[in-house]
């Protein structure tokens, strides 16, 4: 499956292998372990912009995820996590610099899945 990136620093870390997750909505549930991933800056549907796929990889977990910027809390799995080092370490696992850049970007509550994954 296809996952698309606007931030370049995104891409970047994807490649540096500093980005393991990614945060995506799923309301048809295609998501699961095993799953390949094409990495692609930029979308393939909108080739004025001149998308291209960086990197594959492939899907190792899934967790159920839930973002309160509001609250400080992320639910991941039904397991809330407001201690900011968690929340750091999340958000740097995602490829944001802390929870604070994090949360600029999920401006408001967020449901969907964490999706888990390493480079081929």
């Amino acid at each position: 499956m296809i996952l698309t990136y606007s931030r370049d620093s995104f891409m970047n870390d994807i490649l540096a292998g500093i980005k393991k997750t990614t945060f995506r909505e799923d309301p048809n549930n295609r998501w699961h372990k095993g799953r390949a991933i094409q990495h692609w800056r930029g979308s393939p549907r909108n080739v004025k912009k001149r998308p291209f796929q960086f990197a594959f990889g492939v899907c190792t977990d899934i967790e159920i995820a839930e973002i309160d910027p509001d609250m400080n809390r992320i639910t991941l799995d039904g397991h809330p996590h407001t201690n900011k080092v968690v929340l750091n370490m999340i958000a740097w696992d995602d490829g944001f610099k802390d929870w604070e850049d994090m949360k600029l970007w999920f401006n408001k509550p967020w449901k969907g899945k964490r999706i888990h994954f390493i480079n081929k």
